[in-house]
This record gives C-alpha cells, sequence and structure tokens, in this order.
C-alpha cells in the first residue's frame, strides 16, 4: 500500500518528502510487528501470576523507548534517524530484556513452533476472532482519523492541533484506565467464582472513585491545554477549545464502563466489548469523515466522540448486564455526580493558578502543575476515596 500511492501528497507530507516518509513508514512497520510477536509471548507473565514483573519489564521498555527517541531528537537526528531510534529501542532492547527475564524466571520453557492440540485451535477459533478485534481496533481508532483528515486537504496546523490535544487528552485518560486494568486483574477470581455480590460492591466503591479521578484530570486538562500546547509546540494557535472538549466529552459516560469492560475481557468474555468497539468503529470513523467534510476538525472530533458515546457509554452496558449483575443506573448516576463535582473543582483551582502564574514558560508551566496536583487533584481524590479506605490507608 505505501508503494502503490504517492504516499506524501496522500497524507499532505509538505515536509518529509515522499522516499524518506516511504522509509520512515517500513522502519515503523517492522518495530510494530515486532512489538506483536514480544507481547504474545509477554502473555506468559499474566498466564503464571506474575503480574507486577510484566508490568516492570514492560515498563522498562517503554522508558528505554522513550529515553531512546528523546535522545535522537534533542540531539538533532532527522525523522528517519529518529525512527531508527524508536525500532532499536523498542526491539532490541525490549526484546532481549524481556527474553533474558523469562528465561531466567522459567528455565524450564523452551522456546520453539509446537502445533496446537485440536480443542485448542477450537477454542482459538472461538475467542480469538474477537481478541483479535480489540487488539485492531485500537489501532484503527488511534490512525484512521489522521488520515481521514489529511485525505480530506484538512493537515498542517489542524493536523497538529488534533494530534497534540489527543496525546494531552490520552494521557490523562490512559492512568485511569491502567488502575481499572489492575482492579480487573484482582476481581478476574471473584468474577470466574461467580460471586456477583462481591462484584458489585466492589463496583459500587470503585466505578465513582474511577469517574472522579478521570473528571479530576478532564477538568484540569481543559484549563492546562490552551497554556501546554504553546509551550510544548511553540504554535499557541495550534489549541482550539473545541477539539480539547469534543476529545473529552464522552469520557463521563466512559469511565463508569471501564472496569465492566476490563473484567469482561480478562474474564474471556471479550465478545460483547468487541462488537461494541465494532460498532464504535463504523459509526465512529463515518460520522468523522462525513463532520470533517464540513465542519473541519473540531466536526470530525465530534462524530468520533459520538460514535464512542453510543457504543461504549451505552451499548456495552446494555451488553455487559447480561454477564455482571450490577444496579447499572444507580451505579451511573453516583459516577456521574462524582465527576461533575471533581471536573469543576479541578477546573476551577486550574484556572486561579492559570490566571495569577499565567503559565506561559515551561517554568511556569511546571510550578502551575505542581501546584494544581497539591491543591486541586489531591483534594478531589481524598474526598472521592471512602472514609473507611481514606482511614486504613492512613494506617500504613
Amino acid at each position: 500500500g505505501a508503494f502503490a500511492v504517492d504516499l506524501g501528497n496522500r497524507l499532505s507530507l509538505h515536509i518529509i518528502d515522499g522516499a524518506t516518509a516511504i522509509k520512515i513508514f517500513l522502519i515503523l512497520i517492522v518495530a510494530f510487528a515486532l512489538r506483536i510477536m514480544r507481547g504474545s509471548i509477554s502473555q506468559i507473565y499474566r498466564g503464571r501470576g506474575h503480574f507486577a514483573a510484566g508490568i516492570i519489564i514492560n515498563s522498562l521498555s517503554t522508558g528505554f523507548l522513550v529515553t531512546a527517541v528523546v535522545m535522537a531528537a534533542w540531539l538533532g537526528a532527522s525523522p528517519l534517524g529518529i525512527a531508527l531510534a524508536y525500532l532499536a529501542a523498542d526491539s532490541i532492547l525490549g526484546l532481549a530484556i524481556m527474553f533474558y527475564d523469562i528465561k531466567r524466571r522459567f528455565p524450564h520453557l523452551r522456546f520453539r513452533p509446537q502445533m496446537p492440540a485440536s480443542a485448542e485451535l477450537m477454542d482459538i477459533a472461538g475467542h480469538g476472532k474477537w481478541y483479535a478485534l480489540l487488539q485492531a481496533a485500537p489501532v484503527a481508532w488511534l490512525q484512521v482519523p489522521v488520515l481521514i483528515i489529511s485525505g480530506l486537504g484538512l493537515g498542517g496546523l489542524a493536523v497538529v492541533s488534533f494530534v497534540v490535544s489527543r496525546t494531552l487528552v490520552n494521557f490523562a485518560r490512559q492512568i485511569p484506565e491502567m488502575l481499572a486494568r489492575s482492579v480487573g486483574v484482582e476481581t478476574a477470581g471473584d468474577f470466574h467464582l461467580g460471586d456477583s455480590e462481591k462484584l458489585s460492591r466492589i463496583f459500587l466503591v470503585f466505578g465513582p472513585f474511577l469517574s472522579a479521578l478521570t473528571g479530576a484530570f478532564a477538568g484540569g486538562l481543559f484549563i492546562f491545554a490552551a497554556p501546554l500546547t504553546a509551550v510544548w509546540t511553540a504554535r499557541p494557535e495550534a489549541y482550539d477549545a473545541w477539539v480539547v472538549f469534543w476529545l473529552l466529552a464522552p469520557v463521563i459516560l466512559v469511565a463508569p464502563v471501564t472496569p465492566l469492560r476490563n473484567l469482561l475481557t480478562l474474564g474471556n468474555l471479550p465478545r460483547p466489548v468487541a462488537l461494541a468497539q465494532l460498532v464504535q468503529l463504523v459509526i465512529g470513523l463515518a460520522l468523522c469523515f462525513i463532520l470533517a467534510a464540513s465542519h473541519g476538525i473540531a466536526g470530525a472530533l465530534a462524530g468520533l466522540a459520538t460514535g464512542e458515546i453510543i457504543a461504549v457509554g451505552i451499548l456495552l452496558p446494555v451488553m455487559a448486564g447480561q454477564h455482571i449483575a450490577i444496579a447499572y443506573w444507580r451505579y451511573l448516576a453516583r459516577c456521574t455526580v462524582w465527576f461533575a463535582a471533581t471536573t469543576l473543582w479541578t477546573a476551577f483551582i486550574a484556572w486561579l493558578i492559570v490566571s495569577y502564574t499565567g503559565a506561559s514558560t515551561a517554568g511556569w508551566l511546571a510550578l502551575s502543575a505542581s501546584l494544581w496536583l497539591v491543591f486541586g487533584l489531591a483534594p478531589a481524590m481524598i474526598a472521592a476515596t471512602p472514609a473507611d479506605l481514606r482511614k486504613r490507608a492512613l494506617t500504613y
């Protein structure tokens, strides 16, 4: 596909020439393919209950990757050089660290091809297609909108605004997602044992807390996005309030669903989650294309937000209710109240801080963010933590 079309014109690449873009494209494809293979082997950690070790090893690999790419850019490497640094760090260091640790922990394991048994093949056929969709859908959701925006000729500053804002928002969304995944790992055993009463109690405590955490980040980010974008890109005009708004809009309904989604995935029931993501892709990408053509970048993001709200915020809870017993509407109401409260509080504190400091330089921005963490985020999360858990935490 990369060789068959004029990639430079198709993606509106006016800075990187077409030949270099092709080379970068192929290097990153190799890195991605090796990461897929590494990811399948890394499931040994989960399968044998070594969750913490798997997370640490993956974090070390990611740390090497980030360090290598940042250093390459800092030292003035070309885009091609940065892509090579990405491949070297993610593949060589990542694979080496993981294989060394697995061989050290599980010396009896042998890495060689082996044909699955017929029963295993049937199990793969039954579940594999849904897990494959779960793997592919987030990649399409991340990359296709950029291709749509560029393909419609809305490149340049519009793409910069979209990518930078989405990076900031995804960073804020990733922290609650990682916490939800950890809780999902811990509660998967109760799900397999059919302890619905315990699961319901956990959800009624954890769900509102997770929504409060998501709301806290959303409120702070909405205020900090403008100075962050200006400092990061040196282009204050790259900030678009509507872009940030539509990126954050779905989280009020998506945050309460996140624990359910992770529990279904870890409970070996990927079908509802995969179907919801398929609906999200179909509706979201179609609306993204239609609205981008008529309303530009904000329209594209409004289409994506609508798809996510319909599929994840509405459809998935309905399907999850067939497998997880929970009074969802009461649960959603509690989550929404906490989301709204922490969003308003952290946005207000961020507005006060930014109004005073200006946050127009990296130093002032770091100071402002630190003040927000202390006076905005921390009180919000303390308030959202149930009293008995606060008391237990303080005793350690």
